[in-house]
């Protein structure tokens, strides 16, 4: 599917139905990891895969992560300026 998402890409990269060849790229090497990596290689492409497809809230996939992401933390740092999304890992 990514093949033909790709040819639309060359023929219109606005198109909803058009997928960049870099996303083809990471798509064909996740499904290979998780195909024939085993178990440990699963996981990795099980997360990859769900929170691409399911995640459809700001845009989607991994992109509306981000942004939901970066959302949260500056409403989050706007109640409390010490706030850290990971405490401990950055020493200020």
């Amino acid at each position: 599917m990514d093949g033909i998402g790709v040819r639309n890409y060359m023929n219109d990269p606005n198109s909803l139905n058009a997928v960049h060849p870099a996303k083809a790229g990471l798509n064909t090497t996740m499904g290979a990891m998780g195909t024939y990596g085993g178990t440990l290689m699963a996981i990795p492409s099980t997360l990859y895969f769900g929170i691409d497809l399911f995640y459809t809230k700001s845009g989607g996939g991994w992109i509306g992560l981000g942004i939901d992401q970066e959302r949260l933390y500056r409403e989050n740092k706007a109640i409390n300026p010490n706030y850290q999304a990971f405490p401990g890992a950055l020493k200020q």
